[in-house]
């Protein structure tokens, strides 16, 4: 943790648009008040009207204690100065040995270089992304979690002064600066392998920007911010929430560059020109998708008729690490298709009728996630599963919403332009699946202490010839629950968190939540082999065995049956997949992939598919040759914690019953 106000490795930059997009640049330098000579001049007007302001706002930032009129960060209960921030909803991500898998044989040379760095990366609401070593030998035992980075973005600026406030939380309201998803990857650039990491600012501010967070060396210098993408740059550029994407696009009919796909976020037409930013006349809707090692505009694709988009999630058809297609929802309840297989990123491209609409109300707001669909009777792809829910908690108003919210499984069939009939949420092709009993069980010390859900299990096979349904809702049913972490999806299940809040205060405990497992396909029961007619089991292991038995079933009144659903006591944090193996598998139509591309793909290192954001799907694209890369079985370990709690809770989740092997998945959540 930061516990020193010298020698620390603190770095900020701005950035300076010349004419175009894509001509702009980033200078990174160190935050200290030495360098306010190489601030714009928006920048040191958010610090303060004298030189003298400027630099007790940057000492304060930097940790400095004692600042006439400003605030005391000393802590009784944690006997010291607190320098690091609040931490809402930016989750940590560890940056370890590299694990990713490509056919580029020099990556094993940056593994075994790598092999010991253990880094947490992290943003608070202090105005910085911090970097964090980890060391757990008991030689280095008092140096666990030393801050060894941190980065001010320029867009957080505005909000600096308002932290030195001496009645900061009351008379001065709470500020955000970096409270945004993070993503990592290792990609080759300039044939050098590097881990590069961005990051958004959630309400903190209008953009995103990239890290080379390759080790410890490379965050020495000012040279580790790689560049920032704004509002400077796009003038609708919103609020970023949602993760990107890095992975590989075509930039020729041979050829791929590592990039960085980006949704604009939410209100785009929010006014900031006064502190440097620019401003839409109304909310639109983008995909930005950059250059990851310059930041450099590739292609922004616009979106018709749309007020803010989701993050992004993306298909990888022939899991040759280039990106084909992506999918995000919008406010207003649109879910869009976006085609990237041109071989001239001037042809990427978005459906110009959404594939999907949930209607007025239904704003999906946390990406999807996307499950490949083939025939039962001879393995032909059908298309692609899209998975996903509807609500926001966004916004002060959001939480006393009580609009119906609605989880989804779409099938998006890959029909071509024009879509002949839009797909909406009163369809008669939509099956509807709903939550029909409740249980809970105290009782017992054979059974989880919980209360439980069951699903109905109404008939809906997608993977039959015959079949002409495209997909299953379910309405959520208590009212203002709504989706809050992005859902999981492995071979046989989906896993999704509902919040239920009461509280009119973000950070305080209180609400309820929801752990929702169900079958991809159906929106039912969890079966074996995502079949209709396959093998029940339990999700939960309620019984403690380890293992899917008729003791895990529940005695609904309604009957007894396997449960769909967990409650928990307050708002579940986001969710994050840690698996306990390590198997390595190719797409599920293989004998499809050309190889046109080679293994020009092989400059990303692919890792298991919610990780990353980019799943094995279908579609129709030029392909090159195949990696194999972490499967998605669900075999895993992880543990969650709840909103305004500083508990932790650890479950065991099953996977399908199989005579060789048996799967213990789970969920493992930021405590917030």
């Amino acid at each position: 943790m930061p516990t020193a106000t010298t020698g620390r490795n603190l770095y900020t930059s701005k950035t300076i648009v010349t004419s175009a997009l894509n001509d702009n640049e980033t200078t990174a330098f160190e935050f200290k008040a030495s360098n306010t000579g190489l601030m714009t001049a928006g920048q040191l007007a958010s610090l303060g009207s004298t030189a003298a302001e400027r630099n007790d706002v940057i000492n304060f930032v930097r940790g400095v204690e004692g600042i006439a009129g400003f605030r005391s960060r000393n802590s009784i209960t944690a006997g010291g100065v607190v320098r690091l921030g609040d931490i809402i909803d930016g989750q940590p991500v560890v940056v370890s040995k590299p694990f990713g898998a490509t056919n580029d044989s020099t990556y094993n040379s940056f593994t075994s270089t790598n092999a010991n760095r253990n880094l947490v990366y992290v943003g608070a609401n202090d105005g910085m992304l911090h970097g964090f070593a980890i060391d757990e030998s008991s030689a280095g035992a008092g140096d666990n979690m030393r801050e060894v980075f941190g980065y001010v973005p320029s867009t957080v600026y505005p909000s600096l002064a308002s932290l030195t406030k001496s009645d900061y939380g009351t008379g001065t309201p709470h500020v955000y600066s970096v409270n945004g998803a993070l993503k990592f990857a290792d990609v080759k650039l300039n044939n050098s392998w590097k881990t590069i990491l961005v990051g958004g600012l959630g309400q903190g501010g209008q953009g995103y920007f990239a890290i080379d967070s390759t080790n410890s060396a490379a965050l020495g210098t000012s040279a580790a911010v790689k560049w920032e993408w704004s509002d400077i740059q796009a003038s609708n550029m919103g609020y970023s929430f949602g993760a990107p994407i890095i992975y590989n696009v075509r930039t020729t009919q041979n050829t791929v560059v590592p990039a960085v796909i980006l949704s604009n976020g939410y209100q785009s037409d929010y006014d900031d020109v006064a502190t440097g930013g620019q401003k839409t006349s109304s909310k639109e809707s983008a995909l930005f998708i950059l250059n990851a090692d310059t930041g450099a505009l590739i292609k922004e694709i616009k979106v018709p008729s749309s007020r803010g988009l989701s993050g992004p999630s993306g298909v990888d058809v022939g899991q040759d690490g280039i990106l084909d297609y992506v999918y995000a929802g919008d406010v207003d309840g649109k879910l869009w298709r976006f085609d990237l297989t041109a071989t001239d990123p001037a042809s990427f491209k978005v459906v110009t009728t959404p594939i999907f609409n949930a209607g007025s109300g239904r704003p999906i707001t946390v990406r999807p996630a996307i499950l490949p669909v083939y025939r039962a009777s001879d393995s032909a792809p059908i298309g692609n599963m899209i998975l996903f829910g509807t609500g926001q908690l966004l916004t002060n108003t959001d939480r006393t919403d009580t609009t119906e919210q609605y989880l989804f499984g779409i099938l998006d069939k890959m029909e071509a332009e024009p879509i002949t009939v839009p797909f909406t949420f009163s369809s008669t092709s939509l099956v509807q699946q709903s939550f029909t009993d409740v249980y809970t069980d105290s009782s017992t010390n054979t059974i989880r202490d919980g209360t439980y859900r069951k699903v109905s299990q109404n008939t809906i096979d997608l993977t039959s010839q015959t079949n002409t349904n495209l997909g299953w809702a379910i309405k959520l049913p208590t009212s203002s629950e709504r989706l809050v972490s992005t859902p999981l999806v492995f071979d046989d299940k989906v896993l999704f968190g509902t919040g239920i809040p009461i509280s009119a205060e973000k950070c305080l405990p209180g609400g309820s939540g929801w752990i929702i497992g169900l079958n991809p396909l159906t929106g039912s029961v969890t079966r074996k082999d995502n079949k209709s007619n396959g093998t029940e089991y339990s999700f939960i292991d309620l019984n403690g065995d380890n293992r899917s038995t008729s003791a895990d079933k529940l005695p609904f009144s309604s009957g007894t049956s396997f449960v769909s659903g967990y409650s928990k006591n307050g708002i579940p944090t986001e969710i994050s997949y840690v698996s306990s193996t390590s198997v390595l598998v190719g797409p599920s139509d293989p004998s499809s992939a050309d190889n046109t591309y080679g293994d020009a793909g092989s400059v990303i290192a692919l890792r298991e598919s919610n990780s990353q954001s980019v799943y094995t799907g279908n579609g129709t694209a030029s392909k090159g040759s195949v990696i194999k890369k972490q499967s998605s079985s669900g075999k895993g370990l992880s543990c969650s914690g709840t909103v305004g709690n500083d508990s932790l809770e650890c479950e065991k989740l099953l996977g399908a019953p199989s005579p060789a092997a048996r799967m213990s998945p789970t969920l493992w959540r930021e405590i917030k």
